[in-house]
Formats: C-alpha cells, structure tokens, sequence
C-alpha cells in the first residue's frame, strides 16, 4: 500500500470513528459534515471528498450492524435506509425487541 493509499484509509477511518461516535451519543440525525470533520480533526471538505451523507449514514450502519448496535440500527429502519433493511433477520429481532 503506498502513502497516499495509507493517508486515504486513515481518513476516511477518522471520519468513520468520528460519525459513528455522534451516531451513538446524540443519534443517527444529528450527524453534520462540519461537525464531523470537527471532531475527526480534518478539514471538512475531505468528509465531503469521502462521503456523501446517505454514503456516510450507510457506512454507520454498517459499523452498528457489526458492532451490533441496536439503537442505530433501530434509527436507521425508520428512515427506511436499505442497509438497516438488509440487517441479519436476528440482529433484526433483537433491535425489535429493545422497543418492545
């Protein structure tokens, strides 16, 4: 892997870390571009370079679905994101029965 290849995972994982940590404190909506790059610590035309928000909310929910994070999983189904939709029918189950 080269530098810049080295430098383009780093940020885009810093960005990653930096929304899914909003995503869990304050939830699935309050996630800002500025807000993040604030927090990730870059500047916030590189979250914009990276992501667009439906691709930075899909890699979110990717995260919660491994880190099998209800609460976001849950936030994503109600608007109605496709990778919430498409989560393991168990992780599915659980994040149900948490609203129950």
């Amino acid at each position: 892997m080269t530098r810049y290849e080295q430098m383009n995972k780093a940020s885009c994982g810093k960005i990653l870390d930096a929304a899914f940590t909003m995503a869990v404190e304050d939830g699935l909506l309050s996630i800002r571009r500025n807000t993040v790059a604030e927090r990730a610590g870059i500047a916030h035309s590189l979250v914009t370079y990276y992501f667009n928000m439906d691709e930075l909310r899909d890699a979110i929910i990717k995260r919660a679905i491994e880190k099998e994070q209800v609460d976001i999983l849950d936030q994503g189904k109600a608007l109605s994101n496709p990778v919430a939709m498409s989560a393991p029918t168990k992780l599915k189950s659980k994040a149900l029965a948490t609203l129950l």
